[in-house]
């Protein structure tokens, strides 16, 4: 979407404390919404990039201070160097907690991907993108994949 409005974002969520912030689509691709409840989470800052948002919140219940990013990556193997150091970038900003999800368009390993392959190097940058900030990739649980092409013969991967 270009435009998030409150009724989009009633919509989505169910209430109408929540409050968000959004960086839009560009044509058919991208887009990100981050939506918190302001009774269970302050917002102390944000950060608005080219594939990523993040926003610094303390928890109204016990004063936590952490960080959550939303991703949209890239396709383009090229311009994932420039979301890797985005993150990078937001992640230095504050020394914090981190939380990074959302679609960052490539797998770490051959083996997340139906038809499997090899190992590429844009598998090998996300492992040292990873590695490089210290995060930890959980286990996929229940399903075997999370994102399918939905064709007749879908491609799916992690």
């Amino acid at each position: 979407m270009e435009e998030v409005g409150c009724d989009v974002v009633v919509s989505l969520s169910g209430q109408h404390r929540v409050q968000w912030l959004f960086l839009p689509s560009v044509g058919r691709s991208g887009g990100i919404i981050i939506m918190w409840d302001p009774q269970v989470l302050e917002i102390e800052d944000s950060r608005i990039g080219c594939f990523s948002m993040c926003c610094k919140f303390k928890s109204m219940h016990d004063s936590s201070i952490w960080g959550l990013i939303r991703v949209y990556g890239p396709n383009d193997d090229r311009a994932r160097g420039a979301l890797f150091e985005e993150l990078r970038t937001f992640t230095s900003i504050w020394d914090i907690p981190w939380c990074l999800g959302g679609d960052f368009n490539v797998v770490r390993f051959p083996s997340e991907r139906s038809n499997g392959g090899r190992l590429t190097s844009a598998m090998s940058d996300f492992s040292e993108f990873i590695n490089s900030c210290n995060l930890i990739d959980p286990p996929l649980e229940g399903g075997r994949f999370t994102w399918s092409s939905h064709e007749e013969v879908p491609v799916v991967s992690d």
